[in-house]
């Protein structure tokens, strides 16, 4: 029963930045071995990463098997509401695709 409901669970973890790959051990290493060893404790919770300002460019990657959605940051005050605006289309998209259970903020 306990496994049925693990199996069905969607987390997003939300957070300023992440490695750009595998070998950047630096980046917030808490975080790294957060999603390390919840990927491989529960391998059946679906996690998706969404770094908001590092790395500085947009794009999606596999970091250990984790899909990772960086939005690039901005590093103009005046454009961070736009930053914002982004990453909750990519919300509603990935709830859209695949319902998202638990939203984690990681600061």
């Amino acid at each position: 029963m306990a496994g049925d409901f693990m199996r069905s669970i969607n987390l997003v973890i939300l957070t300023p930045g992440f490695p750009t790959d595998e070998r950047q051990t630096t980046t917030i290493p808490s975080l790294q071995l957060y999603a390390a060893n919840l990927r491989f404790l529960y391998p059946e919770i679906s996690i998706r990463i969404i770094p908001f300002h590092y790395p500085f460019l947009k794009k999606d990657y596999l970091w250990k098997g984790i899909p990772i959605h960086s939005q690039g940051g901005v590093r103009h005050r005046y454009l961070k509401p736009f930053l914002l605006i982004r990453i909750l289309f990519l919300l509603k998209k990935l709830k859209k695709a695949k319902a998202v259970d638990i939203i984690h903020t990681f600061w």
